[in-house]
């Protein structure tokens, strides 16, 4: 994913103040910041979390915290992860 708003089961746009609030609680949303410049610097956050080197991610999988949800999910989640990054890396070499 390029961009993380245009994915649509991201939650960022809600956190960003760009669409209404249906997922999150505005406790969650408080804790990002309410003004405009806080949110900036959470979306700059983001998007410079995606240049970064992935190994720190691949890591967290190996905790049992890093994905909340079942055991299921969590390897769900995993496998869909290294799949995107195969992926990623065989279409923009």
């Amino acid at each position: 994913m390029k961009d993380p708003l245009e994915y649509k089961y991201s939650s960022i746009r809600e956190v960003l103040g760009r669409e209404p609030l249906h997922f999150l609680d505005e406790d969650v949303v408080r804790l990002i910041g309410e003004t405009e410049g806080s949110r900036k610097k959470y979306e700059k956050f983001i998007y410079d979390g995606m240049k970064e080197d992935s190994r720190g991610i691949e890591a967290l999988f190996g905790k049992e915290e890093a994905v909340f949800g079942t055991n299921r999910f969590s390897t769900l989640a995993q496998k869909k992860y290294i799949r995107r990054r195969k992926w990623s890396s065989k279409n923009n070499a």
